[in-house]
């Protein structure tokens, strides 16, 4: 069994043979005064067991699946495929937030948004349901991401503030108009 180890600071990837399936490509080595590889690329079926860090790219281009632990992507995570978990949690203590205004002309900005079915380019015949993240940044900039390449991404989960207030707002609506519509039956049946 051949096993290769290389260890830092930062890195510790171990990759053991019987687990080895691919091909693991480490670039940019900085050999002092502990060993590190900024970039890191694995393709095919490969098993790395411990921890990985690496500080400039993680390419896996057959997938990779963590189990056990709890691992940290910082600062972000590029998916080409399906993520698949059994919750997703966002930070949203208030102790981490600051300049905090209430969201208004809720209505107003979903009526702006539309919604569309569409076909990734990438995936033909795999129907999706969404929005046109240059169409959500004319109505609100705070949810599009402009990534490195100039390619634009939609935060979803920030849409909920806009879709919980507006539903306040629509609820406002219709007991105004509830109201309305109580007076008018009661001047129609007094006689008025």
């Amino acid at each position: 069994m051949r096993t290769i180890l290389l260890c830092s600071i930062a890195l510790m990837l171990v990759i053991a043979s019987t687990a080895y399936a691919g091909k693991v490509e480490l670039t940019t080595y900085y050999p002092a005064p502990y060993g590190e590889y900024k970039d890191v690329s694995v393709t095919d079926s490969t098993n790395l067991q411990g921890p990985l860090t690496a500080s400039g790219t993680a390419s896996f281009t057959n997938g990779i699946t963590v189990t056990g632990g709890t691992p940290s992507i910082s600062p972000s995570l590029t998916v080409g495929g399906t993520v698949t978990a059994s919750s997703f949690l966002y930070s949203s203590d208030m102790r981490l937030k600051e300049n905090i205004v209430p969201v208004t002309g809720s209505l107003e900005k979903i009526g702006r948004l539309n919604g569309v079915n569409f076909v990734f380019k990438s995936a033909p015949g795999e129907k999706h349901l969404g929005l046109l993240a240059q169409e959500v940044e004319s109505v609100i900039p705070e949810v599009v991401r402009t990534q490195a390449d100039g390619m634009k991404a939609v935060d979803y989960a920030s849409l909920t503030a806009l879709l919980i207030e507006g539903m306040k707002e629509q609820q406002r609506e219709i007991e105004l108009l509830r109201e309305k519509l109580a007076r008018v039956e009661a001047t129609v049946g007094s006689g008025n």
